[in-house]
C-alpha cells in the first residue's frame, strides 16, 4: 500500500467512527424518551454530556428538562 493511499483512508476511518458515535448517541437518547428532533440535535452536539443526560432521565427528570439543564 502506498503512503498516499494510507493517508487518504484515515479521514474515512475518522468519519466512520464519528458516524457510529452519532448513531449510538441517537439510539440511546431515543430509548430514553427524547423526542426525535431533540435527540438529533443532542446527538450531533458532543458538548452535551450524554451520561449526565441519561442519569437525569433515569432519576425521573423529563428529557426536555434534562436537555435544558445539561445544555452547553
Amino acid at each position: 500500500m502506498s503512503r498516499t493511499t494510507e493517508i487518504e483512508r484515515r479521514p474515512a476511518a475518522a468519519d466512520m467512527a464519528q458516524a457510529k458515535r452519532f448513531v449510538w448517541r441517537l439510539e440511546r437518547l431515543l430509548r430514553a424518551g427524547f423526542e426525535a428532533e431533540t435527540a438529533l440535535t443532542i446527538a450531533r452536539d458532543e458538548r452535551y454530556d450524554l451520561h449526565e443526560l441519561l442519569e437525569l432521565v433515569e432519576a425521573d427528570c423529563s428529557p426536555h428538562l434534562a436537555a435544558r439543564i445539561v445544555a452547553p
